[in-house]
């Protein structure tokens, strides 16, 4: 169990630093965050979630199961190689704003 605890650890230190060299800004602190993408046709797609540490969050999103995670997986973090990768934003809120606006950014 040990040994994959810190494999697990590794893999997440590997997805922020990934993160870090998209968005060097991103931070620990709560808010909430924006993935943005534009495809191959031209049209966007966004995803928008809250955290209480959000580059953990995102982190958790590079490896995880969920329909936004496999569409990481898919289409890749966005770079000059991958102009139609997601983008990552965000803006940090205290933890008692982060439902209010987690709806205030989706509507």
């Amino acid at each position: 169990m040990p040994t994959d605890f810190r494999k697990l650890k590794s893999i997440e230190r590997e997805n922020k630093k990934r993160l870090l060299e998209i968005n060097p800004d991103l931070d620990e602190d709560s808010g909430i965050y924006f993935l943005t993408r534009i495809d191959e046709d031209g049209i966007p797609y966004f995803y928008i979630g809250q955290a209480k540490h959000i580059l953990t969050r995102l982190a958790q999103h590079l490896s995880g199961f969920q329909h936004i995670d496999q569409s990481l997986k898919k289409r890749g973090l966005y770079s000059e190689r991958n102009p139609y990768g997601w983008r990552v934003g965000f803006i940090n809120y205290h933890e008692s704003e982060l439902d209010e606006m987690e709806q205030y950014w989706i509507l």
